[in-house]
C-alpha cells in the first residue's frame, strides 16, 4: 500500500519532467520581460516632484547626523551641574555651589 504523499511526490515528479521537456522561448521571455521592466517605471514611495531620491537619501542621512549630534549634545546641557557636583565630591571639595533642584532638609535650611 501506498502512502497518499507518495503519489503527490510521483505526480509532481511527472510534472517536472514534462515541463523541462517542453520547448520553450528564453530569448523570446527574455525581450518580453525587459520590455516590462522598462515600459512600467517603479512608482515612488513618497512622490516629491522634483527631488531625486539620491537627493532625499541625502537629506535624511543628514538628518539623522544632526539628530545624533543633538543626542550627544543636549543631555550634556541638563547634567552639567550634577556632573560638577559629584566631581567636586571626588576631589573632596565640600563649599561647592549647592544644587538648587536639591532636596532640602526641613528646618536646617540646607
Amino acid at each position: 500500500m501506498t502512502h497518499p504523499k507518495d503519489d503527490r511526490d510521483k505526480e509532481l515528479d511527472a510534472l517536472v519532467r514534462a515541463a523541462s521537456a517542453a520547448p520553450t522561448d528564453e530569448v523570446g521571455t527574455y525581450y518580453k520581460v525587459l520590455s516590462r521592466i522598462d515600459a512600467a517605471p517603479r512608482p515612488a514611495l513618497i512622490p516629491l516632484p522634483g527631488l531625486s531620491p539620491n537627493l532625499a537619501l541625502a537629506s535624511f542621512a543628514a538628518l539623522m547626523l544632526a539628530a545624533g549630534a543633538a543626542g550627544y549634545a543636549l543631555p550634556d546641557l541638563t547634567t552639567q551641574g550634577a556632573d560638577d557636583q559629584i566631581l567636586a565630591l571626588a576631589f573632596g571639595i565640600t563649599d561647592a555651589a549647592p544644587d538648587p533642584f536639591a532636596p532640602t532638609v526641613a528646618g536646617t535650611g540646607q
